[in-house]
């Protein structure tokens, strides 16, 4: 990574290493079909070229080949080599195939898990002492916690491996209502990783949070987890370390 000219400790950096207790689930979808629309849910993407690039981003990520290096062709030929995989969840892949989870997920769940520990309308972070004569002394401003969180702590960007190689390929059936008010039953495929350990960087501006913040954050964040299937149980974990990292990156 390169270093940034004006690094001079505005950020305290932590490691947090995660040893999953059960099942972590990939749900990257891979069938090309379903990617565009998911991509516009999750990402607001409705440029049509925007969205057809990160498309191809997206399929040549899950399939191990270099974005760009990628073409439709090659692209295609790696989904054909395992029919399965078009209806399949699963993990994005490095250029050696090693299956990764993106930071923004991590991100997205201590966010969560904030929203959980600390509910909007409770209470708010970052106040301060009015100066106002009306109001003097009286704190005032702030946000609520998951939005205080959202702008001053950051995972960093980097692919957070998970393992080697995954472990297998779950079936799983549900059931949906159709508009008709019908139940009817699905099927999908979500690749895992049996118990994996990770480890998980994340920055801090001016160390925002207190020792205790950060432990409920994370105390919360291990039972309601990370991936996919979370309501099936997947993705839970115990954090068996956290420490702040002395030689900031």
């Amino acid at each position: 990574m390169p270093e940034s000219v004006f690094n001079n400790g505005q950020f305290a950096h932590y490691q947090a290493t995660l040893e999953f207790t059960g099942r972590l689930s990939g749900g990257a979808p891979s069938d090309p079909k379903l990617v565009e629309g998911w991509l516009a849910k999750n990402l607001g993407i409705s440029d049509e070229e925007q969205l057809r690039r990160w498309t191809m981003q997206h399929l040549a990520e899950t399939q191990g080949i270099d974005p760009t290096q990628a073409s439709d062709e090659m692209i295609e030929a790696a989904i054909a080599e395992n029919a399965s995989e078009k209806k399949a969840q699963v993990f994005k892949r490095d250029s050696q195939g090693h299956p990764y989870i993106e930071p923004r997920h991590v991100k997205a769940m201590l966010k969560e898990a904030t929203n959980i520990a600390y509910p909007s309308g409770a209470t708010k972070w970052g106040q301060y002492a009015s100066r106002a004569k009306a109001r003097q002394g009286e704190a005032v401003g702030g946000k609520a916690p998951v939005s205080y969180i959202a702008e001053r702590v950051f995972v960093i960007d980097e692919p957070i491996p998970v393992g080697d190689e995954i472990d297998g390929v779950e079936l799983a059936v549900g059931h949906i209502r159709d508009f008709r008010g019908e139940t009817r039953s699905t099927i999908g495929y979500f690749e895992y990783v049996d118990q994996p350990t990770i480890t998980v960087e994340v920055k801090a501006l001016d160390d925002c949070l207190t020792a205790e913040q950060w432990a409920r954050i994370w105390t919360v964040a291990e039972a309601n987890g990370l991936g996919a299937r979370r309501s099936q149980g997947c993705g839970q974990f115990v954090v068996t370390n956290w420490r702040r990292c002395d030689d900031a990156r």
